[in-house]
């Protein structure tokens, strides 16, 4: 299995990187923040994140890679977001 690591921070995704794995992923966009972040709550986004659109969402995500809920990994057909050991176990190995 080949994988490639990628740091979301010094290494931000783009808007379009964004925008298209949520369209590959059927991805909802709020699982891609880091909902216990300093930045997350510094911003009170919690009160504010589901009334920004995914133009905006993805636009801020881009802009702060400390926003980004860390690590991702991204399967052919499955995405899965901060690390859960059974979750990524059933995904990774039945692969």
């Amino acid at each position: 299995m080949d994988v490639e690591f990628r740091s979301l921070i010094s290494n931000t995704p783009t808007k379009d990187e964004i925008l298209s794995w949520v369209l590959k992923y059927k991805a909802d966009i709020n699982k891609f923040f880091n909902v216990n972040g300093k930045i997350f709550k510094e911003n009170n986004l919690k009160e504010k994140i589901n009334e920004l659109s995914l133009e905006e969402c993805a636009d801020m995500l881009s802009k702060e890679g400390m926003l980004i809920k860390r690590p991702i990994y991204m399967g052919e057909d499955f995405i899965l977001f901060g690390f859960k050991e059974k979750e990524w176990e059933s995904y990774i190995l039945k692969k």
